[in-house]
This record gives C-alpha cells, sequence and structure tokens, in this order.
C-alpha cells in the first residue's frame, strides 16, 4: 500500500491555463516540472489563480494542502508534495532559487545523475548517502524543466526534501527508572546521539561527577555554522534522556544519567530542518566517523525527536534511513508527531517500520491530547508506546529561546512527543546495560509487551506507557510484540512465541480481547488454540492465534494478547491489528472547524483498488463524485464544506466510496449542525455504523460523539470539547430522550439536538 493522504472531496478541479492578475496577496510558486503555479490568499483562502505554461493541471485540497499537479505525472516516481503550493508557501521553499530534492536510487547510478546535473549546470549534488542508496541534490529554478527530463529517466523516486520541525508542543520516576538506578543500572556506557537543534555542554546537568563531559561528540549537520543550541529544544531532550540533575540537586536528573550524549545537530535555530540534513546526521550517529557499522565508533541509540506530517508505509527517505540504522545495529527512538487528535496522524519518521515510535501521555497516565495517533500508511500499528511527554521540565540552553521555570532558571517545562520520545532513549540505554546481548528487535519487543495499558486502543497507545523497570526486569519476550495483519479478508491465523531469558521455567496463561476503534467488543471473534503455554528456560514457545471474520462491521481492529506473567505493574502482552471491509466503505474519524468552514476527516478503505468518493448533502438523489490517483486500497479523505451556505438547523452528508470495478459501498451519514448561537454556528460530529444507535441505549451512543466545536463570543473563536480526554472535554451529559441531548457542564446551556 502507498503512504499518502492525498484527496479532499469535493475541490477538485482539472483546469485549462488560467488569465492570472496580481495582488497584494499574490505569490508565484515554481514546480518541478517547469510550471509557475500563482496563488492567492486575499480572501484568508489560498487559491490558484493562474498557471503557466498554458496546460493542464488537476487541482485538490486536503488537510496537508492545495496541490496543483500537471496531468499525466507519475506520482509514483515524483513525491507528491512536491507539487504542494501550500506547504511549499508555508515552508519558505517558493522564494529559494533552487528546489531541494532527495533521489532515492532503485539502481545505482549516482554518478550518471550528477554528471547530467552539474555538467549542464541544472542543479548540484549536495549529500551521498551510503545509509540508504541515495543522494540529496538542488535543482536549480531557472533550470527545472530540463532538469525535469533527467530526473524522469532516474531509475528510483524523487522526493522534496522536506523541512523537519522539532515535536514541541514527576515522569522520570512514574516509569519507574529509579528502581532500576537502585541495581546498578544508569545507561553508563551507552551513546545515545541526540539528533536535534544541539546541545548547550555548559549546562551543569552535561557533566560527570568528576566534572568532564558527557557529550562526547559534538558534530553539525544543519545551517547554525555551531553545534550550540540556539533554540533549546535539544538541550531539553538531551537532559530527558540523560542528564545528571545536578542544577537541581538531583530533582531533574533524566532517565539514564549515567549514558554519554553524541551531540548530531540537524535543526537550525528555529527548531527546523531539511529532511537530507537528518539522514545524514542518522549515517554520522549509526555508522560513526568511519562510515561502518559495528565497528565501535558509532552510538548505540539515536534519539529524534522531530519529524514531519506525513503519514506514510515506510517508503519515505527518512523513515529508510532509520530502518538501515537498526538494521546496523542502532535503536532508533522517534516522536508520533503532535497531530492528534485522529487515526493516520503518525508523521515521518514516525511510520517506520524498525524504530521505536513514542507518543504522549501525561503525568496522570492519561493520553496527550496532542499525541499523534496510527496507523501508518499501510495499516501498521503505530506508535509502539507511550511516555509522559506533557509540562516535563529539563534543562534550559542558556543561548536558546525557551524561557526558563521560576524556581530555577536552569531548567524549563515543555509539552510534546518531543518530550516522550528521550523518556524512551533513556530506558533504551537502562536496557542495553543490564543486556548488553540483546539486539533492538528484542529491545522493543521488551518496551511494547511490557507498557502499562492506559485503555486506549492499539493505535493510540501501542503496547501502552512504558515501564522501565518492567522492560528491564523481564524474563519472559513476545518475540513478535506487535503483529499488524492489514487488510484481512477472511479467516486469518498468526503464530505467537514467548522466549524465555531466564534460567528457570516460565508457565503462563493467556486469553485474546478485540474492539474496533468505535470500542465495540469483538472479543468472540478471535480465539487460541491453547490457554496455557510452558517457556523452558532459555528457550521459545509458541501459541496460535485465529481471528474469525464473520459478522464483524467494516473497522479499524485493536487487539492484545493477555498474559498472567506479572512484572513491577505490568502484566506481559503482545498486541495485533488489522482492518476489515467486504466492501468499499468510508470511516468517519474526526472532524473540525476552521474559518467557517466545516472539515470532516474520512477514511477510504476497501478490498480492491479505490476509484472514487461520491458525496451529497441532505439527498442522495443529488450526488458529486471526485477521483482519487494513486491507485490505493486506502486513503484519508477530508470533506470541506462552508457552513454559511446551509441553512440553520441538522444536515446529514452522505459519503461513499467506489472501487475500480465500479463497485459502491454504502453510505456513510455522518451529521453536522450549523444552528446559530452567539450569531455563529456549531458543529456536533457523530460516527454512525451500519446500525443507527438510539440515544436511549447510552452504553453505545455515548463514543459515537467525536467532537463539539462551538463559538466563544468572549475570545471571538472557537473551541472544541473532545469525549475521552482531560479538562473540560469530559463536562458532557447525553440524557435518553427522543435524540442526542448533548450538554455542556460547566455551562448548564443546552448545547444542541440531533435527531436523526
Amino acid at each position: 500500500m502507498s503512504r499518502k493522504v492525498l484527496f479532499c472531496v469535493g475541490i477538485l478541479l482539472i483546469i485549462s491555463p488560467i488569465l492570472h492578475v496580481e495582488g497584494e496577496l499574490t505569490y508565484k510558486v515554481k514546480l518541478i516540472d517547469g510550471s509557475t503555479v500563482y496563488v492567492s490568499n486575499e480572501t484568508g483562502f489560498l487559491q490558484v489563480t493562474g498557471i503557466s505554461p498554458a496546460e493542464r493541471h488537476i487541482i485538490w485540497r486536503d488537510s496537508k494542502g492545495l496541490y496543483v499537479v500537471p496531468k499525466g505525472i507519475n506520482l509514483s516516481r515524483f513525491d507528491i508534495q512536491l507539487f504542494n503550493v501550500e506547504y511549499l508557501l508555508k515552508e519558505g521553499y517558493y522564494n529559494m532559487p533552487f528546489i531541494p530534492v532527495i533521489v532515492v536510487f532503485s539502481s545505482l547510478n549516482q554518478s550518471a545523475l550528477e554528471s547530467s546535473l552539474e555538467g549542464e549546470n541544472l542543479g548540484k549534488i549536495t549529500a551521498k548517502y551510503t545509509i540508504i542508496p541515495a543522494v540529496a541534490a538542488v535543482i536549480y529554478t531557472n533550470s527545472t524543466e530540463r532538469a525535469f527530463q533527467k530526473l524522469s529517466n532516474v531509475n528510483g523516486r524523487i522526493w522534496l526534501d522536506r523541512k523537519v520541525h522539532a515535536y514541541l508542543n514527576v515522569s522520570v520516576p512514574l516509569i519507574g527508572a529509579p528502581s532500576i538506578w537502585n541495581l546498578g543500572y544508569n545507561g553508563s556506557g551507552i551513546k545515545i546521539a541526540i539528533l536535534d537543534t544541539g546541545i548547550d555542554t555548559s549546562h551543569p546537568d552535561f557533566h560527570f561527577p568528576n566534572g568532564t563531559s558527557k557529550v562526547k561528540v559534538n558534530v553539525n549537520f544543519g545551517s547554525d555554522g555551531t553545534t550550540d543550541d540556539l533554540n533549546g529544544h535539544g538541550t531539553h531532550v538531551a537532559s530527558i534522556a540523560a542528564g545528571t540533575g545536578a542544577a537541581s540537586n538531583g530533582k531533574f536528573t533524566g532517565v539514564a544519567p549515567g549514558a554519554i550524549l553524541w551531540n548530531v545537530k540537524v535543526l537550525n535555530k528555529a527548531g527546523e530542518g531539511l529532511t537530507s540534513w537528518v539522514i545524514s546526521g542518522i549515517q554520522y550517529a549509526a555508522l560513526g566517523p568511519d562510515n561502518r557499522s559495528k565497528t565501535g565508533d558509532e552510538a548505540d541509540i539515536l534519539s529524534l525527536s522531530l519529524g514531519s506530517f506525513d503519514n506514510t508505509d515506510g517508503d519515505d527517505p527518512l523513515s529508510l534511513a532509520v530502518d538501515n540504522a537498526v538494521m546496523a545495529g542502532a535503536v532508533v527512538v522517534v516522536s508520533a508527531g503532535n497531530e492528534g487528535t485522529g487515526y493516520h496522524t503518525v508523521g515521518t519518521p514516525g511510520c517506520s517500520k524498525m524504530a521505536i515510535t513514542v507518543g504522549a501521555s501525561d503525568k496522570s497516565d492519561i493520553l496527550a491530547g496532542f499525541s499523534s495517533w496510527g496507523p501508518s500508511a499501510d495499516l501498521r500499528i503505530k506508535p509502539d508506546v507511550l511516555a509522559p511527554g506533557v509540562s516535563i521540565i529539563a534543562a534550559r540552553a542558556s543561548k536558546g529561546s525557551i524561557q526558563p521555570i521560576p524556581e530555577n532558571s536552569y531548567y524549563a517545562q515543555l509539552s510534546g512527543t518531543s518530550m516522550a520520545a528521550p523518556h524512551v532513549s533513556g530506558v533504551v540505554a537502562l536496557i542495553k546495560q543490564a543486556h548488553p546481548n540483546w539486539d533492538p528487535l528484542t529491545i522493543k519487543n521488551a518496551l511494547i509487551s511490557t507498557g502499562r495499558d492506559l485503555k486506549y486502543n492499539v493505535y493510540q497507545q501501542g503496547g501502552g506507557r512504558v515501564n522501565a523497570a518492567a522492560s528491564v526486569l523481564t524474563k519472559l519476550i513476545p518475540v513478535n510484540a506487535s503483529i499488524s495483519l492489514g487488510l484481512i479478508n477472511g479467516t486469518r491465523k498468526f503464530n505467537l512465541t514467548f522466549l524465555n531469558t531466564g534460567d528457570k521455567d516460565i508457565s503462563i496463561s493467556l486469553r485474546p480481547s478485540l474492539f474496533d476503534i468505535l470500542g465495540r467488543n469483538f472479543t468472540n471473534s478471535v480465539s487460541l488454540n491453547s490457554t496455557i503455554l510452558r517457556v523452558p528456560a532459555g528457550k521459545n514457545s509458541s501459541i496460535s492465534v485465529f481471528i474469525d471474520p464473520t459478522g464483524l462491521p467494516e473497522s479499524y481492529y485493536s487487539g492484545v494478547i493477555w498474559t498472567n506473567y506479572s512484572i513491577k505493574g505490568s502484566y506481559l502482552h503482545a498486541i495485533f491489528s488489522f482492518s476489515l471491509v467486504h466492501e468499499p466503505v468510508v470511516l468517519f474519524t474526526g472532524s473540525y472547524v476552521e474559518n467557517g468552514v466545516i472539515k470532516l476527516n474520512l477514511t477510504a478503505i476497501g478490498p480492491d483498488i479505490l476509484n472514487r468518493t461520491e458525496y451529497a448533502v441532505d439527498d442522495t438523489s443529488s450526488v458529486k463524485e471526485d477521483m482519487l490517483y494513486l491507485g490505493l486500497k486506502a486513503e484519508d479523505v477530508q470533506l470541506s464544506l462552508d457552513g454559511k451556505k446551509y441553512s440553520d438547523g441538522i444536515h446529514t452528508v452522505y459519503v461513499r466510496a467506489v472501487d475500480k470495478n465500479g463497485k459502491a459501498g454504502p453510505w456513510t451519514k455522518v451529521y453536522f449542525s450549523t444552528r446559530t448561537l452567539y450569531a455563529r454556528y456549531n458543529l456536533i460530529s457523530l460516527i454512525f455504523s451500519r446500525k443507527n444507535y438510539h440515544a436511549s441505549d447510552l452504553a453505545k451512543a455515548l463514543p459515537l460523539i467525536t467532537m463539539i466545536s462551538r463559538w466563544d463570543p468572549a475570545k471571538q473563536d472557537y473551541f472544541s470539547y473532545i469525549p475521552g480526554f482531560s479538562g473540560p472535554e469530559d463536562d458532557f451529559l447525553i440524557e435518553i430522550g427522543s435524540g442526542y441531548f448533548v450538554y455542556l457542564s460547566s455551562s448548564g446551556k443546552l448545547v444542541e439536538v440531533i435527531e436523526p
């Protein structure tokens, strides 16, 4: 399955040349094929006002941007973000004298590309990689048309060299690290490479008790010209992983205070960088200065609290570099991203197949509202685990822009999955010190299988919140702790194998559980060939797991195989997932209001290649259709509706998917409200499966509400309530009656009544 969320229902146009009229808020964007796109933001909504030369283009919009794609372009060869004019504007590519790209080769022909680009002055190679078969290059904007012809002949794929950003939006004792310190494991001798904005090496927390620096390597691949941290993000992250807490008398000690740090700077003082910089940093950290694996000069752990928004299938250059770093022997820990709440929001390199991808929870073990959810574009479970990432106090860089906490100027408080990932990097250092022979996959399986269950599905929490003590002390580890089955269309079987690393036999009992993403229990559809398993000392034993999808509704499914093996507050387990579709179907995954536009996030999924989606509002006699261009079995789509165009009241949106054979699935119904309150309208989004549940069945009705947006007249802005998270989001009451009566208990006022 391919990797991209591409399409916005209802915004597709195929246009011929457009006359362009200059305005105050107009921009010119040069595309890789030589086209020039003129866009205007004069109305507050980005619009294409002209394209040159005079050729037909396909234009569409999704939640990630506005795309202008030359008709006939091969999107399996050229990255779609090369044609995302909104992204190119937002990230500043449009005013560069060149277009930065990464070329990943199917067969090595780097020299031929270098010769053609530089020999004809079309561009130049800026970096050559051994960690992946790729080069970074820049294409001069005055030569894009000729360079495009050269690139079209490359046996490989051309990617935009995307910008990555730092994922910034009582933690160490919470995950059980101090109990492992008491056993003599503090990460001593383990090398953690922090790929970030740099590290303030003068900070007291980055010195061992004997006064020597913990930071043994300083290298810069970014644009600042220094390894110093001019932002503050990298310093904060580094101290979470391995700070000594010296400036706080130990109060803010990192997870692995004995570990060695590598300062691998790949982000600039603005907290951003190019993908090519990060790949260079990964290559250096994973292979060492000699550019060869497993020679002793490489880092043990790579910690990346950064990424881009793309939900991929792991085929992007950054994810491939991470995978190859793991195959070279490094453990790579990455942030999931801060794009939650919603499915398919984990970014890259969080979608890497081999990385340990980390979402964020708070100190009360509640999933952070900003933490990105899985699955990946090819339906793999992500994130792998959660870790504390809300209001984390850690070291502050003296030259950075982050404000200190009032009680100690050496420290700052930040939130984000950026803060969650280094917690896990520190835990990995403890594991590696305690178990030097464990390989990266064994460490990953130990973390997933011993995570503390926070009662979320696997696409939200993976194996649960990381439990440092359990992951170090466990003697029993699933060899395959996370199993993603993808799309299934019949009975499936998989084997679950357990490894006993101890010197005594271990006997366990097992039980399955299975829920869909609406929280409905379908455990009866899973069975085991045995509920008792004996694992001999030093050996493996397996059970078989059977899934019978007969009668299951179309959905994403979250499963766990639980054991009675208990270690430090966690029960050992393995997680699995699958998606089920009998026919093309559209799943409603979330919604929001932006600038008066109601945006409904949907996932179209089918057993066969999808061709298009169809939608209608209130009346299915007038149906609009839009094409899907990537040839996928699953695509995220977004339907945008101008609320001002609809009458006051409740409206029904009908959406369905159609496959390449013309087979149409059932209508998915989504309800929205334009009832005027405070001279504005509200949005109430509900998920309805094939069977429309009535509010009299409260247990089934409550999970159907995904979000309410309401106008705040005091702040002149919208605010949202999302069920299932701490704070005002929980102030819901659904009263039994003729419809869905939704109240906000904080105001006591009726917000809306839904009568399906």
